[in-house]
C-alpha cells in the first residue's frame, strides 16, 4: 500500500508488484505477482473524496447517530506498461491437471 504522503504532484512512481498483464494476444496471471511486468505512473494530484455519510439508527429505542468521513487518495497517470513475457520462466506455474 502507498502512502500519499511521500509523493508530490509531478512525481513518477513504479509499482513491480503486478497481479495481471493483458493485451489482445496474451493474459499473463501472476502467481502471487509477474516478476517481469512493471507500471509506471505519474502523480497528477492529492485529493479527499466525496463525504460518505454514515447514518445508524436503532428503531424505537431514541438512538440516531450521524457520522462522515472523506478519505485521501492519490490520483495516478500510468505512463507505461512494461513487460516482457518471453522471460518469464515456466518453473513458476503448476500444472492443473
Amino acid at each position: 500500500m502507498l502512502d500519499q504522503t511521500n509523493f508530490k504532484a509531478g512525481d513518477l512512481i513504479e509499482f513491480d508488484k503486478i497481479l495481471l498483464v493483458g493485451s489482445t494476444d496474451y493474459t499473463s496471471i501472476g502467481r502471487p505477482y509477474i516478476s517481469t511486468a512493471k507500471v509506471i505512473g505519474t502523480v497528477e494530484e492529492n485529493c479527499q473524496t466525496e463525504k460518505v455519510i454514515i447514518f445508524k439508527k436503532r428503531r424505537r429505542k431514541g438512538y440516531q447517530k450521524n457520522m462522515s468521513h472523506r478519505s485521501y487518495v492519490t490520483m495516478v497517470r500510468i505512463e507505461k506498461i512494461l513487460h516482457n513475457p518471453k522471460k518469464e520462466s515456466l518453473d513458476n506455474y503448476k500444472s492443473l491437471i
